[in-house]
């Protein structure tokens, strides 16, 4: 099928505007667009305003630039006869549809005809004006008339043509400060009309807006400014700080997207801690499509990756490092992006001290009329409108008013209109149910901003969201508040739930869980308490700041006590998979990988040691994994802990001396791996023995016949690392035997054969 093409055409004169005109080409110029101008119509022979009708009624926009000129200051850019006689001639009706006498034929300039051939044509068309500030500043105009009467005239003219497109219905859509300023406007109100899918873009980077991204214009123009006045530079780099859920990772993201167009890929990494930022580079080699996004080491993928980056070929990329809040992960940051090169790095952060070499922009509250243009628009068809009720402009007020409560924070606008447009709420009612909220935190010093780092609005909003849910989607919200704010595979809840996790909860929420397993997440992204799934394992993510909010909600011990020991289930039910042909750990890592952030956060400070059994097993998958990866100096560290844990349960567990076996099998295999034979020896040996006494009180289990042959392996192979062939060869042939036992046990088994 032929490609379709997006007409636009930009409209304005050029001796005052040509800069800003340029930068919207830039801008909006990508594969499948075309754009033209006046100056492209200009042909000898033909009337300049028959073809101008010709485009522009084939024009899918116009954007029309109107200031204070007109055009020349010699013809102040009016039409001649021969030019107004053919577009009457192929318009017949068009001066009386558009409401223009004779007289005002000599008033018309060839830029005011180009808007009004929008409107008779039915086109969307988008006024543009340029902001003049009371205090005598305004956007600066390209060249300035010198001849002051000249100037008066086309001034007037210019008020004429705007009375008149009032008359015809058409007011200024937007003003514009700067050439950015102007790219930002044109980006939101052509947002379902330019193609967006011809650049690689991660799937990581949140879903714009659309038109309801408002109010962040400047600082898109902030952003752009700083990209674009760097682009000769070795490297841009830019931070945007500001208070949690004030909206920093949202603008960031509809900057990369309206702008992907200009960049070779555009990739988000979460920098919450090393282990994202590494998992979001290998991600990248995936995005590039590189061949080494099939191999099972990361290492690999993330020196591919950064080889990409570091191509002259490549250059003009985009990375959105997003969410580093800790000065750990600022110098680690810090280090990382001064070995990136020939691109662009957009960084979001609560903190503000950044190094030289960084931009620090600090963003400020949502601006209130944005704010409350936001909350309308985006509750329009859903809510219940007091405006017939009480009059007009009522919903308006009540918007203002939560909108003030709220604090104009992006995040709590966001919640708080998911929330109106799912209980069909008026904003009257919103606003009643936030104030019973409000009162029960307003003097609770666990929401303290002062301690917290946030706003109290933010607790408040969301309790008002999350009473609204019901109970069995609390549950599943409390329980991912103990996850990390990285993407979570949506299997984790979906799949049926551990018996001892169900054996926590009450008979109704057991019941409810059981028979709403695949539509238990469906209110949390309904009230937008969890980002929409994305990509094949349909993973979501929860905002940090939401997740910090419901954990001190929990701390109170008034709801779920259970959260946090049914998340640690859960999470160990899907990332501690029984080893078998189905759990080969090559085939199974792509879904073992988003987890593994999600089971070291959970275990990394010291409160493992309040659930070790769990948290001994996490660390064990997690060595595996290492192993697999062949970073096996870190593997050894989560082995060593894994056995450390092993031993803390193993006598408050009934599976207490089988899980330590399991865990001395992986620090065995990890120091054999690394050359120390004598460490690896006295794992794996005793490894052996606890097997050996296992089998010998339950001869009839198969399972640790099994693992007793696995045992023996382990040691044999040590063994003949040490040169002690004929050792190793007897706990070969040891290990053998149990394995030709258990094929003809269990011929059906073919994990069996596999092991044979």
């Amino acid at each position: 099928m032929p490609e379709t093409t997006v007409n636009i055409f930009i409209s304005a004169v050029s001796d005052e505007f040509a800069s800003y005109r340029k930068a919207l080409v830039e801008f909006v110029d990508r594969k499948g667009v075309r754009i033209e101008e006046q100056d492209g119509f200009i042909q000898n022979g033909f009337p300049i305003l028959t073809l101008l009708n010709d485009y522009i009624s084939t024009c899918d926009a116009v954007i029309h630039l109107a200031g204070d000129r007109t055009g020349k200051p010699d013809k102040h850019g009016i039409p001649d006869k021969a030019n107004l006689d053919s577009l009457r001639g192929d318009l017949p009706d068009i001066l009386n549809r558009l409401g223009v006498s004779e007289q005002d034929l000599a008033s018309i300039s060839y830029t005011q005809w180009e808007a009004l051939l929008a409107i008779y044509h039915g086109k969307p068309l988008f006024v543009a004006t340029p902001v003049v500030a009371t205090q005598g500043t305004s956007a600066r105009r390209d060249t300035i008339l010198a001849d002051a009467s000249i100037a008066d005239l086309q001034k007037k003219m210019q008020q004429t043509h705007s009375e008149r497109l009032k008359s015809l219905g058409k007011r200024s859509d937007f003003q514009f400060e700067s050439a950015h300023h102007l790219v930002a406007h044109v980006y939101r109100v052509l947002y379902d009309i330019l193609p967006h899918g011809d650049s690689k873009v991660s799937p990581s980077i949140p879903a714009s807006l659309g038109s309801l991204f408002k109010g962040r214009e400047n600082w898109f123009a902030r952003i752009r400014e700083e990209v674009r006045k760097s682009r000769g530079a070795d490297s841009v780099r830019v931070v945007l700080h500001g208070i949690g859920g004030i909206g920093k990772t949202q603008l960031v993201s509809e900057y990369a997207m309206a702008c992907a167009h200009e960049h070779s890929v555009v990739h988000l990494i979460r920098g919450d801690s090393k282990e994202s930022f590494d998992a979001g580079l290998a991600e990248l080699c995936g995005v590039l499509e590189l061949p080494q996004s099939n191999s099972v080491n990361p290492k690999e993928q993330i020196k591919a990756a950064l080889r990409w980056l570091d191509n002259e070929e490549n250059k003009g990329w985009m990375l959105l490092i997003d969410n580093i809040d800790d000065d750990r992960m600022i110098k680690e940051i810090v280090q990382e992006a001064k070995k990136l090169h020939r691109g662009v790095i957009l960084i979001t952060s609560r903190w503000g001290r950044w190094p030289h070499g960084f931009v620090d922009l600090e963003l400020d509250l949502l601006p209130e009329e944005p704010a409350i243009d936001y909350l309308l628009e985006a509750t329009d068809s859903k809510r219940i409108s007091l405006d017939g009720e009480l009059g007009e402009g009522t919903d308006r007020r009540f918007a203002k008013e939560i909108v003030k409560s709220l604090g104009q924070l992006a995040l709590g606008l966001a919640q708080a209109a998911a929330t109106i447009n799912n209980c069909r709420w008026s904003f009257r009612e919103y606003q009643v149910q936030w104030s019973i909220a409000s009162d029960s935190l307003l003097d609770d010093p666990d929401f303290d901003p002062v301690i917290v780092g946030y706003p109290r609005a933010v607790g408040m909003t969301w309790l008002t969201t999350y009473q609204r849910l019901p109970a069995e989607s609390k549950l599943v919200f409390d329980i991912l508040c103990w996850l990390m704010p990285d993407p979570i595979p949506e299997r984790l809840i979906t799949k049926s739930w551990p018996v001892e996790g169900l054996g926590k909860l009450d008979t109704s929420t057991r019941t409810s869980v059981e028979s709403k397993l695949r539509r238990l997440m469906v209110p949390l992204y309904d009230f937008s308490l969890a980002s929409n799934p994305i990509g094949s394992q349909r993973q979501f993510k929860i905002h940090k700041l939401v997740q910090e909010v419901g954990r001190i909600w929990q701390s109170k011990a008034t709801v779920n006590p259970v959260a946090k020991d049914l998340a640690m289930l859960l999470l160990d039910r899907e990332f501690v998979r029984e080893d078998n042909l189905d759990n080969i750990r090559l085939n199974i890592l792509p879904e073992l990988r988003p987890l593994a952030v999600h089971a070291r956060g959970m275990y990394e400070s010291q409160a493992a040691l309040d659930s070790a059994y769990y948290a001994s097993r996490a660390y064990r998958i997690l060595a595996e994994l290492l192993n697999v990866e062949g970073r096996l100096v870190e593997s050894e560290q989560d082995a060593l802990r894994s056995v450390d844990l092993s031993r803390i349960a193993r006598s408050s567990h009934l599976s207490g001396e089988l899980n330590l076996a399991e865990s001395l099998s992986i620090l065995c295999q990890t120091l054999n791996g690394r050359g120390y034979f004598d460490r690896a020896l006295e794992a794996g040996q005793e490894q052996r023995k606890i097997l050996e006494e296992l089998c010998t009180k339950e001869p009839e289990n198969l399972a640790h016949r099994r693992d007793l042959g696995i045992a023996l392996n382990n040691v044999g192979r040590v063994l003949e690392n040490k040169g002690d062939n004929d050792g190793a060869l007897k706990l070969f042939s040891q290990s053998q035997a149990i394995r030709d036992e258990l094929c003809t046990k269990e011929p059906e088994n073919l994990a069996h054969r596999r092991d044979l």
